[in-house]
């Protein structure tokens, strides 16, 4: 709805990277902090970790940091 003109939405910046970056939505508040938010994945074993999973934690920590 953002992107049509219809409102604010409050997302975080790796969500919307393309669509600022093409010029479809504009940043607000961008000297804003956010607030921390720690993420956790939580697995098996990494003894038979599947490539899917090794694929998702390298593109989280990529992206994320």
């Amino acid at each position: 709805m953002c992107i049509a003109g219809q409102g604010v939405a409050r997302v975080p910046k790796l969500v919307l990277t393309d669509e600022v970056k093409k010029g479809d939505l504009l940043l607000l508040f961008d000297d804003y902090l956010p607030v921390s938010v720690d993420i956790f994945l939580i697995y098996p074993s990494r003894k038979y970790l599947s490539s899917k999973v090794r694929s998702f934690i390298d593109f989280l920590v990529n992206k994320i940091g």
